[in-house]
């Protein structure tokens, strides 16, 4: 994969105006800012957790350095480090250099909201957990199931 900078810098505005959980209306503005489809699911699954761990960073929750995949059928697969992946390395970067510049804060929290990770840990504060009791298991990241030829009903 060629160096996805680019491409993180092209997504990151789009976490801020869609809210989570919609990821179609996501979709659709990722690929209007000219991101494409083939990095698109390492786009939506890594940006948010990257943001989410640098504004994790520093309060004690151990969150694993690993992450793992899930396809469509369900196999659970570990996968490797996430700095060893290019999409969450860049954004990772990226989301270190806004926050050392102390900008665009409300977006950066707006992407981070996307990370599952980020709200599980977020909730466990709010709820009074002590960070340094937080513990995370290796992120699953899950693929979309390959859209059927509407041929191959018998499959």
């Amino acid at each position: 994969m060629d160096d996805p900078t680019l491409f993180v810098d092209l997504a990151f505005p789009a976490f801020h105006l869609i809210p989570p959980g919609k990821e179609a209306e996501l979709r659709l503005v990722l690929r209007s800012n000219r991101v494409p489809d083939e990095i698109m699911d390492d786009i939506i699954a890594f940006v948010p957790l990257a943001f989410g761990r640098v504004l994790l960073d520093g309060t004690g929750a151990q969150l694993s350095p690993d992450y793992a995949t899930m396809d469509a059928a369900g196999t659970m697969r570990d996968a490797g480090r996430l700095v060893d992946h290019p999409v969450y390395a860049a954004a990772h970067r990226a989301a270190t250099e806004i926050i050392a510049r102390q900008e665009l804060g409300e977006m950066v929290v707006s992407a981070a909201l996307w990370s599952s990770e980020f709200r599980a840990v977020q909730e466990a504060l709010a709820a009074g957990s002590d960070p340094a009791d937080l513990v995370g298991a290796p992120p699953v990241i899950t693929r979309p199931a390959a859209a059927r030829p509407w041929w191959r009903f018998w499959r």
